[in-house]
């Protein structure tokens, strides 16, 4: 219900009230990509690239899933693209790719510990 109102905040011109609706949201539950994703959509809706890059940044120091962290990805870049400059998209690939490597590096060693737990427990 606080995401409509967020939303119809926005609808009427109240951007700062909106802001404030969203963050007070996304402080209690920052795990719900969608409404990260509802929060940005709105910020482009009204022009304002610059809060929508800070509401990325915000989302990249979350730790999503693999596949909500793909969905993620791609709206950041296809927005980049539409409405940002040459140097803006090459620095949100050089951050996604940033983060598509620290994600995969995370996973490789949580694998890695796995095996060797299980390594240890067939030696018990």
């Amino acid at each position: 219900m606080l995401i409509k109102y967020g939303q119809l905040q926005y609808k009427y011109g109240f951007q700062e009230e909106a802001r404030c609706t969203f963050d007070s949201v996304l402080k209690n539950h920052p795990k719900r990509s969608d409404i990260w994703l509802v929060y940005a959509d709105k910020e482009i809706k009204h022009g304002n690239i610059d809060k929508f890059r800070l509401i990325f940044e915000k989302i990249f120091t979350i730790d999503f899933k693999i596949k909500v962290l793909k969905t993620i990805i791609r709206k950041y870049l296809e927005t980049e693209m539409k409405f940002g400059t040459p140097k803006t998209v090459e620095n949100a690939k050089l951050l996604t790719q940033k983060i598509i490597t620290d994600k995969m590096n995370e996973i490789n060693e949580a694998q890695e510990i796995d095996e060797n737990n299980e390594n240890n427990m067939e030696m018990d």
